[in-house]
C-alpha cells in the first residue's frame, strides 16, 4: 500500500537492516564525505554493519585520512592532500626530517593467508614512475625555499590500508620504493 504521494517501496528493494539500496548508497556517499576529514573509523564501522555502501572514491579518501593521521602521529607534517602536478596526482605529500615524501595510499579489503593479495599490489611500475617524476618535479619547484639553493631530498612511499571484516584497519608503511625490496 502506498501513502499519499505514491512513495511506496517496491518489494525486494530492502537490504540489510531494512534500508533500501538507494538509501544505503546515499548514506555511503554521505559517510564517505564526512569520513574524509573527521570520522573514517565510523564510516568503516557503518560499512561493516551493512548500513552503508562506500564507493571506491570514498574508500580511497578514508584510506588517505587514516594514513595522514598515522603520519601526523609519527611526527611528520602533512603538506598536501591529493596534490595535482602536471605529471600525476599525489595522494599525500608530507615532510619528514630532511625529506619531502610523496605517499601513495592504496586501500582495500584484507585477504587471508600468507602470500595473498594486498592493496599495494595495484601499484604497478608505470604508476610508480609517474609518482617519482611528480615528486621530483615538486622538489624542484621547492628549490630555494627554506634558505637553500638545492632542491629537498625526495622519495616515494607506499602506505597500504587493509580493511578486515568488522572494520578493523591494518596499516603497512613501505618507505622509499626506489630502493630494491629485501629478499
Amino acid at each position: 500500500m502506498t501513502g499519499a504521494g505514491g512513495g511506496g517501496k517496491r518489494p525486494g528493494t530492502e537490504g540489510a537492516r531494512g534500508l533500501s539500496r538507494r538509501a544505503r548508497r546515499s548514506a555511503g556517499k554521505l559517510a564517505g564525505r564526512l569520513a574524509c576529514r573527521w570520522t573514517p573509523s565510523w564510516a568503516l564501522r557503518l560499512r561493516a554493519l551493512g548500513l552503508c555502501e562506500l564507493d571506491r572514491d570514498a574508500l580511497g579518501r578514508i584510506g588517505e585520512a587514516i594514513a595522514a593521521r598515522a603520519l601526523r602521529r609519527a611526527g611528520w607534517r602533512v603538506v598536501g592532500r591529493r596534490l595535482r602536478t602536471p605529471l600525476a596526482e599525489l595522494d599525500l605529500v608530507v615532510s619528514a626530517p630532511g625529506w619531502l615524501v610523496a605517499v601513495e595510499v592504496k586501500t582495500g579489503g584484507r585477504a587471508l593467508g600468507p602470500g595473498s593479495w594486498r592493496p599495494g599490489h595495484r601499484l604497478d611500475h608505470r604508476t610508480l614512475a609517474r609518482q617519482e617524476r611528480a615528486a621530483a618535479w615538486l622538489a624542484a619547484r621547492l628549490r630555494g625555499r627554506g634558505g637553500t639553493d638545492s632542491a629537498p631530498a625526495w622519495r616515494v612511499d607506499l602506505i597500504e590500508i587493509e580493511i578486515a571484516e568488522g572494520g578493523k584497519v591494518f596499516l603497512h608503511h613501505w618507505p622509499d620504493l626506489r630502493q630494491p625490496a629485501p629478499r
